[in-house]
């Protein structure tokens, strides 16, 4: 899953990190893991629409798994400071494999 973050001003930030500090515990509960996390600096085509604050890659062993995250009770009790502290946010959908690894440069055809 690919999530696109836009925080709320003022304390957002904040507020979404007490509920990422649970998701993180239920992350690992399920098997699941962030892949990487990076500040969304700079959109280079698109729109205001277009602008988040952060973008943060998790990878889940299957459908079920994403599935048991949202529907955890302990996520499900956290979620107030998730929509405390995002003013807007892009959740996607990724294929994946069976494995949680990255891509090098090689695998799109991008030559160094």
């Amino acid at each position: 899953m690919l999530n696109l973050n836009c925080y709320r001003p003022n304390g957002g930030r904040d507020a979404y990190g007490r509920y990422a500090e649970v998701a993180l515990r239920v992350l690992d509960r399920i098997g699941g893991r962030v892949l990487w996390q990076a500040p969304a600096i700079r959109t280079v085509i698109g729109d205001d629409s277009d602008l988040y604050d952060e973008v943060i890659a998790v990878w889940y062993p299957n459908l079920a798994a994403f599935v048991e995250l949202g529907t955890d009770p302990e996520l499900l009790a956290a979620r107030e400071d998730r929509v405390a502290g995002l003013e807007r946010a892009a959740l996607i959908c990724c294929g994946s494999g069976p494995e949680a690894v990255l891509a090098q440069a090689r695998d799109f055809g991008v030559h160094a």
